[in-house]
């Protein structure tokens, strides 16, 4: 009980936080917007998102994630706080930053959606689409990802999970049972769900089938004959 009062003083800090940012986005000040997240991460999470220039995004989700009841909501909130920094560094007109920072976010976002039974707010989900839509057509970190095609499955979006594990499977091929097991799990689904995920299940058959082919001649490729 305590716990969770302490997460929800947490939640109602950042929105005070974010309510702030508004205001502060609506007169232009973004380099005051900054300052205002600093401020944030040092008064919810003890820590400033300069962290980032210290750790790597795993680093970071170890480092907010001691205690099991907590950690989902600390990289949520992180996450949020680097969601709002990323915009704010945009309209400075500092991209750069402003990808690696949203990346980061990102990572955190998924962390916590994956990481807990519900989203922490309603607005969670949306804010994860929103980053990946931003991120499309980049390269993004195998580790991220990974998250990836988990949180569409989470979400039922099944054809864009499948799209993400060849993205993966294409940059490695230990990758294969993590898909099969992905069309396994989608077997067990009603037709309609399927369809409702935009994977009805004569691709997930097709798909299936596809990748055991696929496998079988990799392994036949790097089969080793002792002479």
């Amino acid at each position: 009980m305590i716990e969770r009062d302490y997460i929800m003083r947490m939640i109602t800090m950042l929105t005070q936080v974010i309510a702030k940012l508004v205001d502060i986005k609506r007169a232009k000040d973004f380099p005051e917007g900054i300052v205002e997240i600093e401020r944030g991460c040092k008064s919810i999470l003890g820590m400033g998102s300069n962290l980032l220039n210290v750790f790597s995004d795993d680093q970071l989700v170890d480092l907010l994630g001691k205690d099991p009841e907590l950690s989902t909501s600390r990289w949520y909130i992180l996450g949020v706080l680097l969601k709002e920094k990323g915009a704010l560094l945009r309209a400075m007109e500092n991209p750069d930053e402003a990808v690696r920072t949203e990346v980061s976010s990102l990572n955190l976002l998924l962390q916590s959606y994956l990481g807990s039974d519900v989203p922490i707010e309603p607005n969670h989900e949306g804010m994860i689409i929103e980053l990946i839509d931003r991120f499309e057509g980049f390269n993004l970190p195998l580790s991220l990802l990974e998250k990836l095609p988990l949180f569409y499955e989470r979400t039922r979006r099944y054809a864009e999970a499948e799209n993400v594990h060849y993205d993966i499977l294409d940059q490695s091929e230990d990758h294969g049972p993590t898909v099969q097991a992905f069309y396994e799990r989608l077997m067990e689904k009603s037709d309609e769900e399927l369809e409702r995920g935009g994977l009805p299940r004569t691709e997930v058959l097709d798909g299936l089938a596809a990748l055991k082919q696929r496998r079988s001649q990799g392994n036949q490729g790097t089969r080793i004959v002792n002479l």
